[in-house]
């Protein structure tokens, strides 16, 4: 679904926990390696691909200029007080094709969110 996100990048505490949940992208399965393909204007990528030493990533406003990579993101609806995301949350199964939701990875969230 378009219109909900997984993650987002609106306040500082969303973008620290979009960083500890990224994951490792070990096949072209994933939809992570289109968006690394599409980013980096290559055919193929390298794999293993570990997102989290990426320092900084590009998100389009508009899914279409990543051709069919929809992005399940924010985007710009960021509450304008709390600086918080307005966008509805997806289900867990959509959101763990794009973000490590295992048990121990959840675990050292919780930690870097104390």
């Amino acid at each position: 679904d378009e219109s909900c996100a997984c993650f987002s990048l609106c306040h500082p505490e969303e973008v620290r926990s979009f960083f500890i949940r990224l994951p490792i992208v070990t096949s072209a399965a994933s939809p992570w390696y289109e968006y690394l393909r599409a980013v980096y204007h290559t055919p193929s990528v390298p794999l293993p691909f570990d997102l989290r030493t990426l320092g900084a990533f590009y998100l389009p406003l508009h899914a279409e200029q990543f051709g069919q990579v929809s992005i399940p993101w924010g985007g710009t609806r960021c509450n304008r007080t709390t600086g918080r995301s307005t966008a509805r949350r997806c289900a867990a199964s959509v959101c763990r094709a794009w973000l490590n939701l295992s048990e121990a990875r959840e675990a050292q969230a919780r930690e870097w969110e104390r």
